[in-house]
């Protein structure tokens, strides 16, 4: 199972999503959170429009075996110098950003990664 989770200051804030070993969403993903709580999608996307650290809710995101495109990432938060880390895990499967705002983790069939959040 892979997942994606983002977080500000060490609080889920943002997009969390499970896939499947078919590499298919899971049932009930994906998930909306701010500050630590589940909200609905409708009210995660008004949210959106005023909380910058928050990522678009983009359906090109809930496609199997998620990538995470560095470049895309900064121009969608409108960040000059969005990344103080960015990795892979030894094998290449998975990658992990903390950015200066908030992380993303993700965690790999292989392993979670570990972001410093």
């Amino acid at each position: 199972m892979w997942s994606e989770h983002h977080f500000v200051r060490g609080i889920e804030h943002g997009i969390a999503r499970e896939w499947n070993d078919q590499g298919r969403l899971r049932r009930g993903s994906p998930t909306y959170w701010l500050h630590g709580k589940q909200v609905l999608r409708r009210v995660y996307e008004r949210a959106t429009k005023t909380d910058a650290l928050l990522p678009p809710i983009r359906r090109a995101d809930d496609r199997p075996v998620p990538v995470i495109n560095v470049a895309e990432l900064a121009r969608t938060r409108d960040v000059t110098k969005p990344f103080q880390m960015y990795s892979r895990d030894s094998s290449g499967a998975g990658s992990s950003i903390v950015s200066e705002g908030g992380c993303t983790n993700l965690s790999t069939p292989s392993g979670s990664l570990s972001s410093g959040c």
